[in-house]
């Protein structure tokens, strides 16, 4: 409980009101731009917040990440672009409601059930954090792979409804990722040997490398905080780099279908 007051405390002061409002107002305008998520904005604001008050710090990145996922459902309900990745499913029911006429109520839905889940999501962040960091602890390497390979496996099952049954049917698919996952790991490995790292910077930049924007500057942060700025330039680089190398990737999977 006391933890709980010192956090209203810092919320409802005048300053926390105002970070709130600055964060969502800036995560709405990048949410609703298609290709501008939460985790860019938080990256480019990330060095901004260096002297700033920690707790400060935290209020404005949250309200800016939560401002961008609802603003994403903005344009995915108008324009059936959704301006980050968590408003997809809004093009499915959104978008329809407002081709019929009924934009305002599609867009009321939207924020509505955005708001309903922040909430809930916020109760079980209080009440479920702390056992869950507790035993995320006690997980290794071999558990976490499983979890990633759990996950990607349900994304494909239920949100694209992929046949799992038809994995066997076309194993050349499988190679073209094969040979991304090696391209990717003898780039950092030459790289690593270019500029004479130790592989602990390897693992640490292939890390960067998954969570993009969002980790990038963090992790450059942790060995020196003038390099945070560097960390999003490269990140920012590579989300250009990754687009067409993903375009590619796609390509390359459309032949070997096509001639499967």
């Amino acid at each position: 409980m006391e933890a709980l007051h010192a956090a209203s405390s810092y919320l409802f002061s005048v300053q926390g009101i105002f970070l709130i409002i600055l964060g969502t107002v800036l995560g709405i305008t990048m949410g609703a731009i298609p290709g501008l998520t939460g985790a860019m904005l938080i990256a480019l604001t990330l060095p901004l917040t260096f002297d700033m008050d920690p707790v400060n710090a935290f209020i404005l990145l949250i309200s800016m990440y939560v401002g961008a996922i609802s603003g994403g459902l903005i344009t995915a309900t108008l324009l059936r672009m959704p301006g980050t990745p968590a408003s997809i499913m809004t093009t499915l029911d959104g978008y329809p409601m407002a081709r019929a006429g009924k934009p305002g109520r599609a867009l009321g839905l939207g924020i509505t059930a955005s708001f309903v889940g922040g909430c809930i999501s916020w109760l079980f962040l209080i009440t479920l954090s702390g056992p869950i960091a507790r035993y995320s602890t006690k997980l290794g390497p071999f558990d976490f792979f499983s979890l990633v390979l759990l996950a990607f496996v349900l994304i494909a099952s239920i949100g694209m409804r992929m046949d799992l049954a038809a994995v066997a049917e076309n194993p050349g698919l499988f190679a073209v990722g094969a040979v991304w996952i090696g391209f990717h790991g003898l780039l950092l490995i030459v790289v690593a040997k270019l500029i004479r790292a130790p592989f602990f910077f390897l693992a640490v930049g292939s890390q960067a490398n998954v969570g993009g924007a969002a980790s990038a500057p963090i992790m450059a942060s942790a060995f020196h905080p003038a390099l945070a700025p560097v960390g999003v330039l490269l990140a920012v680089l590579g989300y250009a780099l990754g687009t067409y190398g993903a375009w590619v990737c796609g390509q390359l999977m459309r032949i070997i279908a096509v001639a499967g």
